[in-house]
């Protein structure tokens, strides 16, 4: 499995054919993206090309709440990351943010 340089975080290329990010692996992108001191922006980009590829709003909230009760349990100090990208997924923030 590889990714498609020209759309990072869109699909995965898998024995050459392209399919949409499950969200597994937007947990595992997000996850990578923070440990690695990615800015915010970053992660909203992430989140908004998994919804442009068909990803729905209610996967992305599950995906997200999994990742942020993990961050939680393991009094992570990047839990706050997770919980604003949370907020922009769930519309708990001004409209013009939201991402859905």
């Amino acid at each position: 499995m590889r990714r498609s340089p020209a759309n990072f975080g869109l699909v995965m290329v898998v024995d050459g054919k392209l399919r949409a990010m499950t969200e597994h692996e937007l947990i595992a992108e997000v996850d990578a993206a923070i440990v690695d001191g990615a800015a915010f922006d970053a992660l909203l980009t992430i989140v908004r090309r998994y919804r442009t590829a068909g990803g729905t709003q209610a996967d992305a909230e599950s995906a997200l709440t999994v990742l942020m009760l993990r961050y939680r349990s393991q009094s992570h100090p990047l839990e706050d990351r997770v919980a604003d990208l949370l907020d922009r997924v769930v519309g708990w923030c001004a409209p013009d943010l939201r991402i859905w």
